[in-house]
């Protein structure tokens, strides 16, 4: 057990290494910046409380939330075989479960800390104080007439927390989808993808309780058990309004399952799975 540990460890460190200094990284870091900066535009004319729930649900969790972990997670295993540098690994006496878990820990730690900022960025984005006339927004009343109302900045402290414990989740679990699939398949990525915008995005909109088969279900129950829905615009749209969400411990209990049983799968995938290297 120990050998394990001191073998996922390293192996940890050398991918956080590696990822910092790859071009990917680049590539996560103009997707987190893209909320921001939507955030800031839209929260001159919004309420903060109607910009973070529809930026946050709509494109952090459902959009930049798993293109980052998606493209993190596929460096776990399908990186060395395209570089074909995963038979250096192997012909060593290293434990192959370890460097499936060492490779996710860091990879899950980058594109935690990337989704994490990315919703911070979002909040800080649309509660900033602005000064004089950029405080207020014009609303066109009865009969023709406009008033100028004061945007409302100040967000609930449960909303903020709502969107970064759902964000750091789809991070940890969309980055083990992507790291599991390149155990199997070689186009792990391109198969993430469909599974997440495709197969997942059909699943998470459609009534009944197949939404419980997506990861998205559960995130818009982290998200929305965390604050008044009454009081959100999330609550207009009717496939949030009308599902029956859990709380957030049910959510994060289930999750956590799902989370365990795919890392079991992973690990003890890579250490059967046999891997051609073809020219």
């Amino acid at each position: 057990m120990l050998h394990f540990i001191q073998s996922a460890w390293l192996l940890s460190r050398l991918q956080m290494r590696s990822l910092l200094f790859s071009r990917r990284i680049i590539f996560c870091l103009l997707l987190a910046i893209a909320p921001i900066v939507i955030a800031w535009f839209a929260g001159a004319h919004q309420h903060a409380t109607e910009t973070v729930p529809f930026i946050g649900m709509f494109l952090v969790l459902q959009v930049i939330a798993p293109l980052i972990s998606l493209t993190v997670g596929s460096s776990v295993v399908t990186e060395e075989l395209e570089n074909r540098t995963i038979t250096y690994i192997f012909t060593r006496p290293t434990d192959r479960a370890a460097f499936f878990v060492g490779r996710l820990l860091a990879s899950t730690v980058v594109s935690s800390i990337l989704i994490a900022l990315s919703s911070l960025g979002v909040i800080w984005a649309a509660t900033y104080p602005r000064e004089g006339m950029a405080n207020l927004t014009r609303v066109r009343k009865r009969r023709g007439a406009n008033e100028m109302v004061e945007i409302v900045r100040d967000l609930p402290d449960d909303l903020a927390v709502g969107l970064l414990t759902a964000a750091t989740v789809a991070a940890v679990m969309y980055t083990l989808i992507s790291a599991g699939l390149g155990v199997f398949f070689k186009r792990a990525m391109i198969l993430s993808l469909a599974y997440t915008f495709a197969v997942e995005g059909f699943l998470a909109n459609i009534p009944g309780s197949t939404q419980k088969l997506s990861v998205q279900f559960y995130l818009r129950s982290l998200f929305s058990d965390s604050h008044e829905m009454e009081a959100s615009i999330l609550s207009k749209i009717p496939i949030l309004s009308e599902a029956t969400a859990y709380t957030s411990s049910e959510a994060l209990a289930r999750l956590g399952v799902a989370y365990l049983i795919c890392l079991l799968i992973g690990a003890f995938g890579i250490r059967k799975r046999q891997y051609l290297m073809t020219s």
